[in-house]
């Protein structure tokens, strides 16, 4: 059996991919789930070692067209993110520096209640690179091949 060079950058294309989830699952997160009033407000906070990038994630699973304004805090308690949320669902990112407790507050700006759950997190960017580029790898692999195999047809 041969082992072509698609079958290699298949497998690692997939190793990478694994190792990627796997890590991103790992990786340091916390949440708060709730109904919220009218100018009613939820918080969670994680902490998170820097440098690197966090993110948060903001559902609202009933969305009825309001409003929510979302909130990251470092750990000296400035604002390092700011968003007016007007959909089901919404994923923002910021970098961060230094290491200490990063806090998401959410807040619902709109006139009736809202069900809303939100998530902060670490997406641990150093420590995700070799697993990109293994993931990297197999795609490219895969495309020079498959090029190969379409330059070697003959053409109409």
């Amino acid at each position: 059996m041969r082992i072509t060079a698609f079958r290699t950058g298949l497998a690692l294309a997939a190793a990478g991919s694994v190792a990627l989830a796997v890590m991103f699952a790992g990786a340091a997160k916390s949440g708060a789930a709730g109904e919220l009033g009218p100018s009613g407000s939820a918080e969670a906070a994680v902490w998170l070692g820097g440098p690197s990038l966090g993110y948060y994630t903001v559902h609202m699973p009933g969305f009825a067209g309001g409003t929510a304004f979302v909130q990251v805090y470092d750990p000296r308690g400035n604002v390092v993110r700011e968003e007016a949320v007007r959909t089901r669902l919404a994923v923002g990112y910021f970098d961060f520096e230094e290491s200490g407790t990063y806090a998401l507050r959410v807040t619902n700006v709109s006139d009736g209640p809202a069900a809303v759950e939100a998530e902060i997190g670490g997406a641990n960017s150093r420590e995700l690179v070799p697993a990109g580029a293994v993931l990297i790898a197999g795609v490219a692999a895969m495309m020079a091949s498959a090029y190969r195999r379409l330059a070697a047809c003959p053409g109409p």
